[in-house]
């Protein structure tokens, strides 16, 4: 469920390091994370799912429209098709994702550079319909994630869902993703 006990939101690694929970850190920082590398994005993503969550991923390079990015999404959150999709059925389908109780939810959206690219403003709106999903699931107890993943180390999206997206916590410095 949703809330964190205290207790378990740390925990030692295999090389005897405290780390604490990845979803505790993404959370607190906002649903919304910002992930350059491959290898680092697919080790959050194995931790997640080696913690319950259920993991959805898009690739959203190939996108040539907004339609295709919201057919892209919403295939794989299992929507139906609609003929002509736009940002308020897809508001509308977010609310209604299927996040489970225990462990969670989390949407990988790669190469969204590629959105943000072509089509700026509507790719802050998909992030924020995304986060306020986040953050509706967080009031029934349920944990909805959103990891994003982009070739340009110096992304920005400004506030999506009333935070701005974070880099992870690997990949925070600069230094760390160029």
């Amino acid at each position: 469920m949703a809330a964190f006990d205290p207790t378990t939101l740390t925990y030692t690694d295999a090389d005897g390091q405290v780390r604490e929970r990845l979803d505790w850190v993404m959370l607190r920082c906002g649903p919304v994370a910002l992930f350059r590398k491959p290898a680092v994005l697919t080790e959050s993503v194995a931790w997640l799912e080696r913690h319950g969550y259920t993991v959805a991923q898009v690739d959203c390079e190939r996108s040539r429209s907004e339609q295709e990015v919201l057919w892209a999404i919403g295939e794989a959150l299992g929507f139906h098709r609609w003929p002509y999709p736009n940002l308020d059925g897809f508001n509308d389908d977010c609310r209604g994702i299927k996040v489970p109780t225990e462990g969670g939810f989390a949407v990988v959206l790669h190469r969204f550079d590629a959105v943000a690219v072509a089509f700026p403003e509507f790719a802050r709106q998909v992030l924020g319909i995304l986060a306020r999903a986040s953050w509706d699931n967080l009031l029934l107890g349920r944990r909805l994630l959103c990891l994003v993943r982009s070739e340009d180390p110096w992304i920005q999206f400004g506030r999506v869902g009333g935070h701005e997206p974070w880099w992870n916590q690997r990949e925070w410095f600069n230094a760390d993703r160029a």
